[in-house]
C-alpha cells in the first residue's frame, strides 16, 4: 500500500504494520508523552535526483544536525514524483535511552540545517536561512518575488514596456 519505498533508517520493519509495532516500544518507554511520533520531509527542486545511498547520507546527516541520536528510532520513505524527489523521515521522539528529542523553532532551525546540507552535499539549493543583523537569531529568507506597485504597472501602461522587476526576476530566472 506505499507509494513510497522504505530506503533507510534504523529500524527493521518494511510495512506500516511492523513499523507501528517497532514504534511502539520506544512510545512504551515514556507513555507520559503525547506526541511520540515526529515527522519532516526533505524535497528536492523539481528534476533535481539522487541516489538511495546519497538519500540516506543526507537524512542521516539532517538528524543528527537537528538533535537525534542513534538511539531514536527512524525511517527514511523514499517518493519520485512529478512535483520532485522527496523523503519523508518518521522517527520517534523518545529515545530507546528514554531521552526526549524536544525540539525548539523547528521550523527554522530545520531551514538552516537544510541549507547547510545543500551545500555539504553539492544539491541546488531551496530556501535559506540566515542570521539577522547584530543578532544571534535566524531567519528565512526566501526570493523575491514581489509583485509590482500600483505605479510601476501604470508607468509599464503608459511607456508600453514591460515592469523593471519583471525584465530583473526574468534575467535572474534565466541565469
Amino acid at each position: 500500500e506505499l507509494e513510497g519505498e522504505v530506503v533507510g533508517g534504523n529500524m527493521s520493519g518494511h510495512d506500516p504494520k511492523s513499523l507501528a509495532k517497532e514504534f511502539n516500544a520506544s512510545q512504551a518507554i515514556r507513555p507520559d508523552v503525547k506526541k511520540p511520533v515526529w515527522h519532516n520531509c526533505l524535497r528536492l527542486p523539481e528534476g533535481d535526483k539522487v541516489e538511495k545511498d546519497k538519500w540516506v547520507e543526507i537524512a542521516d546527516a539532517y538528524m543528527k544536525k537537528m538533535g537525534f541520536s542513534d538511539n531514536h528510532q527512524r525511517v527514511y520513505v523514499l517518493h519520485d514524483d512529478k512535483e520532485g524527489q522527496h523523503i519523508h523521515i518518521v522517527a520517534s521522539r523518545i529515545g530507546l535511552d528514554g531521552q526526549l528529542f524536544l525540539g525548539k523553532n523547528e521550523n527554522l532551525e530545520s531551514t538552516q540545517k537544510i541549507s547547510e546540507l545543500e551545500k555539504e552535499f553539492g544539491l541546488r539549493p531551496t530556501t535559506e536561512a540566515s542570521y539577522v543583523p547584530g543578532s544571534d537569531k535566524l531567519k528565512v529568507v526566501r526570493p523575491e518575488r514581489s509583485r509590482a506597485s500600483k505605479n510601476e504597472q501604470e508607468k509599464a501602461l503608459r511607456t508600453k514596456t514591460e515592469v523593471p522587476r519583471y525584465q530583473l526576476q526574468k534575467l535572474i530566472d534565466q541565469a
